[in-house]
């Protein structure tokens, strides 16, 4: 069921295996820790806060063609990073580019491209991807600009 609903993404995909390769580089370019976190194997009974009506309707994708936000908050160990990068695995499948990035990186990214001189393009291109899944908000003490960076980054998304 998989290879017939991202087989519709690009009409020029003639065979299953161009379905699959072109599947399996979204996942790679969506540069997911572990691109295998589906919401199949996710225990809903072990992390019983977690509503799996809900899960299942985010990764239907409905809020991205809205273009709505989302946010998964809750002490470490509660499956908030498996449930958006299950998220993320959907959209791809749903034809959507993903794109996940720990908060950190992304803000190291951002400061590198501004010292580049390329400031204006690199949140122009975070802030296009469709699904943008920004990961460990708060795990980790930001410089003092970060919350400005992301900011710039998340505005551009509603330009």
């Amino acid at each position: 069921q998989r290879f017939i609903r991202f087989f519709g993404c690009s009409p020029r995909m003639s065979t299953m295996r161009e379905a699959w390769e072109s599947s399996n580089a979204a996942l790679i370019s969506a540069r997911f820790p572990d691109a295998a976190r589906t919401l199949d194997p996710f225990d809903f009974a072990f992390h019983s806060r977690m509503d799996k009506k809900l899960a299942f309707e985010l990764a239907s994708s409905p809020f991205r063609a809205k273009k709505e936000d989302g946010q998964f908050l809750g002490p470490p160990g509660t499956g908030k990073s498996h449930l958006a990068q299950s998220i993320g695995h959907a959209a791809i499948l749903h034809c959507y580019e993903v794109l996940y990035k720990e908060a950190h990186t992304l803000v190291e990214q951002l400061r590198d491209a501004r010292v580049m001189g390329e400031r204006k393009e690199q949140p122009k291109h975070v802030g296009a991807v469709p699904l943008l899944n920004i990961e460990d908000l708060g795990m980790r003490n930001l410089s003092h600009t970060a919350a400005e960076e992301l900011l710039e980054v998340i505005m551009r998304r509603y330009e």
